[in-house]
């Protein structure tokens, strides 16, 4: 096998492993009253430039953490609730 081939045979059998290092965290706000979606919440890793706002149906995601960073969910009139990754 040429040499190009076999870098490339490596290289496509690496590829997978790199695209499942990746660390995500996805979920759903609701109020804990009355259990409905809750849209425009602040969604921030603590100490890094990563943040999100959940949607119109309170949902979120977050990729690229790393285990043990700090999740903070923020809302005005809401006290902020933080969770570890």
């Amino acid at each position: 096998m040429k040499p190009i081939y076999k870098k490339l045979s490596y290289l496509l059998l690496l590829l997978p492993f790199s695209v499942l290092a990746q660390n995500s965290l996805s979920g759903l706000v609701v109020d804990k009253k009355s259990n409905q979606p809750m849209p425009g919440v602040n969604v921030t890793v603590q100490g890094a430039p990563q943040s999100t706002t959940t949607d119109f149906d309170g949902k979120f995601q977050l990729n690229g953490l790393n285990n043990g960073e700090v999740i903070v969910f923020s809302f005005i009139g809401y006290t902020n609730e933080t969770i570890k990754f």
